[in-house]
């Protein structure tokens, strides 16, 4: 089995690579820049998504048996209507594309603020009502491909995520903030009121779930990538505090709550090869 992985160089695809190596699932890696470091074993093609797919690059895709799709720019700005403007179009015609070349079991990473402000315990099969550009393009995204889906069929795996947490993050994340504090020295941490509720994962587990719904044969429509159970910001914060014998103190309430995200809500996990 080969598995082309798009956005390869970013945070979960340095991942999904090493995860995929680990299993000796052979990969083709696509993504816009080389990295500074290459994965060995790994074919590394350069592509940009906005375009059209190189000739050079056209027979290693044509030789992989599916996709795991995590390329996306804009990020972590999720308010921006470039994602919109950005991503949805280039990357509906990316696919198709891709679809042109044979592949037809593709995975492709979704959001759980596709959601909106729906609050509580969330189902793969609750409506969508998404509220920011960011998951107004995923959720467009998704619509278009499963039309595509009418025309050229395939499996589309569409695997939501929830909150990922791990090394290599953005900066700008909570998980990379606070580390960035505790190597720091620093006394206290700033950060919201703490209260929300949120379902975290490692993205060494988002990557070895990404793997596992590729490779399975289920015909499962949409997949929740998420722990199952919610934890306060708060509890999750000072449990990385204890974890690594930091004495920082959070400083509570110093950012407002996001006004895009309800205060609780978690994903209900889906099982995947239960149809």
């Amino acid at each position: 089995m080969k598995i082309l992985v798009s956005g390869a160089s970013g945070f979960i695809g340095e991942y999904v690579l090493s995860a995929l190596r680990a299993k000796g699932i052979e990969a083709v890696a696509l993504c816009r820049t080389m990295p500074a470091q290459g994965s060995p074993g790994i074919t590394w093609l350069i592509q940009d998504f906005g375009s059209s797919i190189s000739s050079e690059n056209i027979l290693q895709i044509s030789n992989c048996d599916r996709m795991i799709h995590l390329a996306w720019t804009g990020l972590p700005n999720y308010g921006s209507v470039a994602h919109i403007m950005d991503n949805v179009l280039p990357q509906y015609h990316f696919i198709q594309q891709i679809l042109s070349m044979g592949i037809r079991d593709i995975t492709i990473t979704g959001s759980c603020l596709e959601y909106g402000m729906r609050a509580g315990a969330i189902h793969a099969e609750d409506p969508v009502d998404p509220q920011i550009p960011y998951a107004i393009a995923k959720d467009a995204l998704h619509r278009l491909l499963r039309f595509e889906t009418r025309k050229t069929p395939f499996r589309l795996k569409w695997v939501r995520l929830f909150y990922m947490y791990g090394a290599g993050q953005a900066a700008s994340s909570l998980y990379s903030q606070l580390m960035e504090a505790i190597r720091n020295g620093q006394s206290e941490f700033r950060m919201s009121g703490g209260e929300q509720v949120r379902d975290f994962m490692s993205v060494e587990a988002v990557a070895e779930y990404l793997i596992d719904v590729s490779i399975s044969e289920s015909e499962r429509k949409i997949f929740h990538c998420c722990s199952g159970h919610g934890t306060r910001v708060i509890d999750f914060v000072e449990n990385l505090i204890t974890q690594y014998h930091s004495k920082i103190k959070p400083e509570r309430g110093y950012y407002p709550y996001p006004e895009y995200e309800p205060m609780n809500f978690y994903g209900v996990p889906t099982v995947i090869n239960e149809n």
